[in-house]
């Protein structure tokens, strides 16, 4: 008798953890300060260069700094219009992004007036979790999942080490996620710790280069194989 309630939680809980989306989007939606985003990425980029000046070079004296800092204005004065011209633009309000499977292969994607743009490969990503925050009672229920609220402040893996990067890449992500959905595949979070843990149904992200934009991604479809 025991064995075979053993066996019945096993096929359960397999069950519970092997669930198959076929086709998952969202509607990817901006809110935009353009005077907060201008002021954050000019200081941004000022920071994230010395940084790596001062990781790089040798600069032991006040005059070793201010001979860094004239010597990169130049870069700086390029890099700030170029990175200002990609933050101030807004998505269309139907950008989707979404996750799709064919022929056993899952496929990220962007869809603008039903048309399919830059369809790739699924591959996951990794994030250096800096702080973690689960809200359990801040509560919602998305598309009939019940979901709870966790922030994370993370910096991409590959990032880590690099303190330029660092400061360039940190992110901030204010997610409602469910506990039952259990999947490892996503349109936006790719990092599996997080996958492992709970299923995002609703983002809002931010990052400490744009502060000022804000990304929002709401469920527009979730469809399962065997629906």
């Amino acid at each position: 008798m025991r064995s075979n309630l053993l066996f019945l939680f096993i096929i359960i809980s397999f069950i519970g953890y092997s669930q198959e989306i076929s086709k998952i989007s969202f509607i990817k939606t901006n809110k935009l300060d353009s005077s907060k985003v201008k002021e954050s990425v000019a200081r941004i980029v000022r920071s994230s260069m010395m940084a790596e000046a001062m990781t790089n070079y040798q600069i032991n004296t006040d005059e070793d700094l201010e001979k860094a800092e004239k010597a990169l204005e130049p870069a700086i004065q390029v890099i700030i219009p170029s990175m200002l011209e990609t933050a101030l633009k807004l998505e269309d309000e139907n950008h989707t992004i979404g996750l799709k499977r064919e022929d056993s292969i899952f496929y990220t994607y962007e869809e603008k007036d039903s048309i399919v743009l830059n369809q790739r490969k699924y591959s996951q990503e990794k994030y250096f979790v800096i702080r973690r925050e689960e809200i359990r009672e801040d509560q919602k229920i998305i598309n009939g999942y019940n979901c709870y609220k966790v922030n994370y402040n993370y910096t991409p893996d590959s990032a880590v080490g690099d303190p330029g990067q660092t400061i360039f890449m940190f992110t901030t992500l204010s997610m409602y996620v469910t506990e039952e959905i259990k999947f490892l595949y996503h349109p936006i979070i790719k990092d599996n710790e997080i996958l492992e843990k709970y299923y995002p149904l609703e983002i809002v992200r931010t990052m400490q280069l744009t502060r000022g934009k804000e990304d929002k991604y709401t469920l527009k479809e979730l469809e399962f194989f065997n629906n």
